[in-house]
């Protein structure tokens, strides 16, 4: 009776194990999935300020031109007075 009893208690022992290492395991995927989620999101949000930086890295150059035309266009009416 005393084996019968011990081998009942391993048995519910080693169920709730069972039942403990699917419940890691799930949370464990879940986590995984989230993870993977924001990753996703961050490297979104990182390409469009990339975006944002090379865009206004051209308008930046772009009046850096019109700046040094103008400066140009200036010397040359000063000269003419």
């Amino acid at each position: 009776m005393a084996n019968t009893n011990r081998i009942k208690r391993l048995e519910d022992e080693l169920q709730q194990r069972e039942a403990d290492f699917k419940e890691a395991k799930k949370r464990a995927l879940l986590e995984k999935a989230d993870s993977t989620r924001r990753e996703s999101d961050i490297r979104g949000v990182l390409k469009d300020k990339e975006t944002e930086l090379n865009i206004s890295t051209a308008q930046v150059s772009e009046l850096q031109r019109v700046l040094i035309a103008r400066e140009e266009e200036i010397r040359r009416l000063t000269a003419k007075l």
